[in-house]
Order: C-alpha cells, then structure tokens, then sequence
C-alpha cells in the first residue's frame, strides 16, 4: 500500500467500470482556500524547523 501522494497515475482510483469506458476526462480541481490551524500546531512547526535548520551542516557554516 502506498500514501495517497505518491501515486503516479490518478487514474488508478478510479473505479474499473469507469476504466472501462476507455475515456478519460480531466477535471481542474484546484482549490483556493484559508486553512487556520490550532496555535500549538504552529508551535510545533517552527520547534521542527528550528530543529531542522540546526542539524543542516550547511546552515551552521554560513554564520
């Protein structure tokens, strides 16, 4: 089983009797959309990127 975005054809999720029509029709789903999230999701993500921007070599060297 794999995570839903790592599939490479969105075709796949279709149901066979869909497949089976043979034609394939594209649809824009693109959203636009304001996500607002709890604040310790927020605390959380800037503790992650702290901690990833202190493990980066690259980053420490151009101090």
């Amino acid at each position: 089983m794999r995570a839903a975005a790592t599939v490479t054809d969105p075709a796949d999720a279709l149901p066979p009797a869909v497949l089976a029509t043979g034609i394939r029709v594209a649809a824009d789903v693109r959203l636009d959309a304001a996500v607002r999230l709890p604040e310790p999701v927020g605390v959380e993500m800037e503790t992650a990127a702290t901690v990833l921007a202190r493990r980066n070599p690259a980053a420490s060297q151009s101090h």
